[in-house]
């Protein structure tokens, strides 16, 4: 499954628009001179809030906010997640 995103670095406050994938077991997130393979299993996702866009957190602080939200409910639905103290889904492996 593909979206549109846009990415955070987690350093600066530039953002960036990006095209990501969903795999099996990685998320692959593909933009000017930025290319990361992440296991799914290392992401966060925040939580539904109306028509609100969701937040994939990213290892090393870093994020990407998706506005499509069958792209989140597929990221969601591969992996089931319990809720941390932050209130983010944490995906683990079902």
């Amino acid at each position: 499954m593909k979206s549109r995103g846009t990415y955070f670095d987690g350093q600066s406050s530039t953002c960036r628009q990006v095209n990501l994938r969903l795999g099996k077991t990685q998320l692959t997130i593909i933009g000017e001179q930025l290319e990361l393979q992440l296991l799914i299993t290392d992401l966060r996702l925040s939580d539904a809030l109306g028509n609100v866009n969701r937040s994939i957190y990213l290892p090393g602080g870093g994020q990407c906010e998706i506005r499509n939200p069958a792209f989140a409910a597929a990221l969601q639905k591969k992996w089931a997640g319990g809720v941390s103290s932050a209130g983010c889904i944490v995906l683990k492996p079902a």
